[in-house]
């Protein structure tokens, strides 16, 4: 009966990682620095607001796209912090910025319709595609410092690009977009019938202050073509709560709703009071910790001559493995059996000789990790 599936889901082979890290967590002993959700636990706002939801009977349906008083706390929200004017019903409450991607790349796409990803990236946004019919045009960005060089985007520019996908702060390497990167797809799409997909859900893990700067916010003539997808779930420690966002220009975004509401009965009614609490706090303290836990990394890695990126965002580093005469899946693989340690492999994200390590993990975990680490490399250069 395989034979009688979907075609497009058949057709998806993606770098999947979750062979690796089940083997991870079964490895005793293990200290894990593969997650991508903070150790922090939720805030008391967010408990008390939990806890008014139940005691107040809200476990019924609400809206599939979120109840107005929540999206009018987003809108109310996005143009407190980042000055983006738009309307409720030019939002989509989503179950995480992963749903939200789902749900756009289904809306937008036609079979044979190309989305142009630049490389590293999580292999989420290449399932995506080809679930929707698309194609994937891959823009490998490591030799311009993991940043968008204008010649190279340009180049894979055709008539059946539909979509260019930016992520900033980038997930794995922790690299914010310049005004150079943003401006190469900005004047990529200029005047073209291409979307501009802005997978921001790293937008508030921001070093440089409290929000990282914003492709819609930078060309707000680009409005129509432009669809953003946000994330309060890692950003204010509420992974298992699946809190996101999308929005865009109502003609858009009217007829998702369609495709968002067969998804989508109702968003979790007790979630919806959360939302807007999030709305209102910040994550000063969090970030205050992951900096302290990246320069601590730092430090190590220098210490064992390993060159890394430069995160300004994200809880993530990644580290440049070229020089130790291993592959990165063999590196990960031998760390965790020899040393105990599991970091994510950069073929992952679609690139060799690189490793993803997360500062998600307490300091203390850190601190084990690269004394491990630090042996384990000083055993290969022996």
């Amino acid at each position: 009966m395989k034979e009688l599936l979907n075609r497009d889901l058949m057709n998806v082979q993606t770098r999947d990682p979750r062979d690796f890290l089940e083997r991870a967590k079964a490895t005793e002993g293990a200290v894990l620095l593969t997650n991508s959700e903070p150790d922090f636990g939720i805030s008391d706002g967010v408990r008390i607001h939990l806890s008014k939801s139940i005691e107040h009977g809200k476990t019924h349906y609400v809206s599939a796209e979120g109840d107005y008083f929540v999206r009018k706390a987003i809108v109310d929200y996005e143009t407190r912090v980042t000055g983006a004017v738009f309307s409720t019903d030019e939002v989509i409450v989503t179950a995480g910025a992963s749903q939200g991607l789902y749900l756009a790349f289904q809306a937008i796409l036609n079979p044979g319709d190309e989305v142009i990803i630049p490389m590293p990236a999580v292999s989420l946004y290449e399932a995506d595609v080809r679930l929707a019919g698309g194609v994937p045009v891959f823009l490998d960005t490591s030799g311009d410092g993991f940043q968008i060089d204008a010649a190279k985007l340009n180049a894979l520019v055709t008539e059946k690009t539909k979509a260019i996908l930016i992520n900033t702060p980038n997930n794995p390497t922790g690299v914010v977009y310049t005004e150079d990167s943003v401006r190469a797809v900005a004047d990529a799409v200029r005047g073209k019938p291409i979307f501009v997909l802005c997978d921001d859900a790293y937008c508030h893990v921001y070093f440089g202050g409290n929000i990282a700067p914003a492709f819609h916010t930078r060309f707000p003539e680009l409005r129509d073509q432009t669809l953003v997808i946000k994330s309060l779930s890692n950003s204010n420690a509420l992974p298992g709560f699946r809190i996101g966002y999308l929005f865009g220009a109502e003609e858009v975004i009217a007829p998702m709703k369609t495709l968002h509401r067969s998804m989508m009965t109702s968003m979790v009614s007790l979630f919806q009071d959360p939302i807007v609490e999030t709305c209102h706090t910040g994550i000063a303290g969090m970030m205050e910790a992951y900096k302290g836990r990246r320069d601590y990394v730092y430090e190590r890695l220098d210490g064992m001559g390993i060159p890394y990126v430069h995160a300004e965002g994200t809880f993530y580093i990644f580290a440049d493995i070229r020089g130790l005469g291993l592959g990165a899946e063999e590196f990960c693989d031998r760390l965790l059996e020899e040393a105990k340690v599991a970091v994510m492999p950069g073929t992952y994200f679609g690139i060799e000789g690189y490793i993803r390590l997360s500062t998600a993990a307490p300091l203390s975990q850190l601190k084990m990790a690269m004394g491990r680490m630090d042996s384990f490399v000083a055993g290969l250069k022996q």
